[in-house]
């Protein structure tokens, strides 16, 4: 799933994206970027795997190299928390928890700031007007 379809759906369900990286910390990502880099002057095309989380009011989907690998669907959200600690992100439903380790994006300090600032984000505007 690329960055234009997980932009668009955010816009259609409302949804808040909370991670947006581009995967080239290791060798393995830095020979790819390159290899398509070069390819890109014949094709015409630019590639770059990225890593997305994004979340909306019916469904929680992350990306790791453009695929996604994990996707769930629920009804509503009870609450939402990001523990920077052990990087995982701990979702309540009416029905179930989840704690989704975030560990495979390599989070930096900057990056779950950021995360935390979105987290609270959500729960002060989709979790608080849903409960009203």
């Amino acid at each position: 799933m690329n960055r234009g379809k997980i932009i668009s759906l955010s816009k259609q369900e409302s949804g808040e994206i909370l991670l947006e990286k581009s995967n080239n910390n290791s060798a393995r990502h830095f020979l790819c970027y390159h290899i398509m880099g070069w390819l890109s002057l014949f094709l015409k095309k630019s590639y770059e795997p990225t890593d997305h989380i994004l979340i909306t009011k019916n469904q929680y989907i992350c990306t790791y190299n453009d695929k996604i690998i994990f996707q769930e669907r629920f009804s509503s959200i009870k609450a939402l928390s990001f523990n920077p600690i052990d990087s995982s992100l701990c979702l309540a439903t009416n029905h179930q928890e989840m704690k989704i380790p975030l560990k495979v994006y390599c989070i930096s300090y900057e990056e779950s700031q950021l995360i935390k600032k979105k987290v609270a984000y959500i729960n002060s505007n989709w979790i608080n007007t849903s409960l009203e």
